[in-house]
């Protein structure tokens, strides 16, 4: 199979376009003013590409798009989640493509609010620390009334898995502990200033820097 040069604009069905989704490289985004980056993102191997759906907290930080609230999509082949981009298979591959994102781009809408990003992914079976980490910077960010319920649920997982050796799950207890204590003190302005550094570092760090105003949330 030869290799193709890919233009990701050539993915993109108008009509998301025209909805307000925004292309940036191979981030393809809904700005919806509620501090989270979602929407979908094109990751390419080879003569392969895969197509992601997900959501992503921008007030904890982040430096990369990871698939912990999303997946990677289907297509209607036999390959499943991959997608042929070698010259032979582009354009069925194209078509095949926007028909994927088109047919997902109401499950990106759905998520309006931090209250929708938390009832979603609430549904789910909460065993994993990296999944319970956002949800409970979310339950903090929005004063959602299962924070404590969350962090209750984190520390009991973290516990359950921690055996001192991993120093990304120590550092990720450190963070949400101080976010809690600064709840549980009052100091809502301290707090605040947590959830604008945490979003300017995410922001810088995926290169969002344009779109700042209209990622935050409002």
């Amino acid at each position: 199979m030869s290799r193709t040069r890919l233009n990701y604009k050539n993915l993109v069905p108008k009509s998301l376009i025209d909805n307000g989704f925004i292309l940036k490289g191979s981030l393809l985004f809904k700005p919806m003013n509620n501090g989270l980056l979602q929407g979908f993102c094109f990751e390419k191997v080879r003569t392969h590409l895969y197509v992601n759906v997900f959501f992503l907290p921008l007030f904890m930080k982040k430096d990369v798009i990871s698939l912990t609230y999303g997946n990677r999509l289907k297509g209607r082949h036999k390959l499943g989640t991959l997608f042929l981009i070698d010259d032979e298979n582009l354009i069925d591959s194209t078509q095949e493509i926007q028909y994927v994102i088109h047919k997902n781009e109401e499950s990106v809408l759905s998520i309006k609010t931090i209250g929708d990003f938390i009832a979603q992914f609430h549904k789910r079976e909460l065993h994993s620390v990296r999944l319970l980490e956002g949800l409970v910077f979310a339950a903090y960010f929005s004063n959602h009334p299962k924070k404590d319920e969350l962090y209750t649920l984190f520390l009991k997982q973290f516990q359950k898995y921690d055996d001192g050796s991993s120093d990304w799950m120590k550092e990720m207890k450190e963070a949400i502990d101080f976010m809690v204590g600064l709840y549980d003190q009052g100091k809502s302005q301290e707090l605040k200033s947590l959830f604008k550094e945490n979003f300017d570092y995410s922001i810088k760090e995926l290169k969002l820097e344009k779109y700042a105003n209209v990622l935050r949330d409002d």
